[in-house]
């Protein structure tokens, strides 16, 4: 069975620029940085990412969701963008939610408009799936993506995920009347 360790260390990420890339477990500290990024990316998050758009209405509701989470077996990182005097500038968030009966992770990731289109959803996309595959070899990989996100499909495939089927999710959220449409994406074991 899968008991994945609470505080997953993932080492920095160079970028091209002499800037770093660092995944982080939020603490509540990071509260303020993450809402202004929820704010800031509303017109995004409503497009691909509803579900985080509702979850999140003010700072105190992302303070109260990473003190207390729903899943304990879930790993949130802030995706960070540090410069020099080691400076962090919040870029996203990406997360691992564990299935712990059946031994699957489900990735879930989103970046402020801000930092969109410049590899850092790929790069985080791929240190987590590294991670998890280098230490829980058996457990089985995917995620979702909402059906017209292309640039999250292509984050996906770039990072050695395969396109499955497709799913209809019911809707969530009181503006959602409709069903969601999804692609689902796996990334394969390859130890037997």
């Amino acid at each position: 069975m899968l008991a994945p360790e609470l505080q997953p260390i993932i080492d920095d990420l160079a970028l091209n620029n002499g800037l770093v890339l660092r995944l982080r477990i939020l603490d509540v500290t990071d509260a303020e940085a993450y809402y202004r990024a929820v704010v800031n990316s509303k017109a995004h998050l409503a497009t691909y990412n509803q579900a985080t758009l509702d979850a999140y209405p003010d700072e105190e509701s992302v303070k109260e969701s990473i003190d207390d989470p729903n899943n304990r077996f879930r790993w949130r990182f802030g995706i960070w963008v540090c410069g020099f005097a080691n400076n962090e500038e919040f870029a996203g968030s990406i997360n691992a939610s564990f299935n712990i009966v059946g031994n699957e992770a489900e990735i879930g990731y989103w970046l402020d408009k801000d930092h969109l289109k410049n590899g850092y959803a790929r790069m985080a996309v791929s240190a987590l799936v590294n991670y998890i595959s280098k230490n829980y070899p058996h457990v089985r990989i995917f995620a979702k993506v909402v059906s017209g996100n292309t640039a999250s499909e292509n984050v996906l495939v770039s990072s050695g995920f395969v396109a499955k089927e497709y799913l209809e999710e019911p809707p969530r959220g009181a503006d959602q009347l409709e069903p969601v449409q999804k692609r689902l994406y796996e990334y394969p074991i390859t130890n037997t």
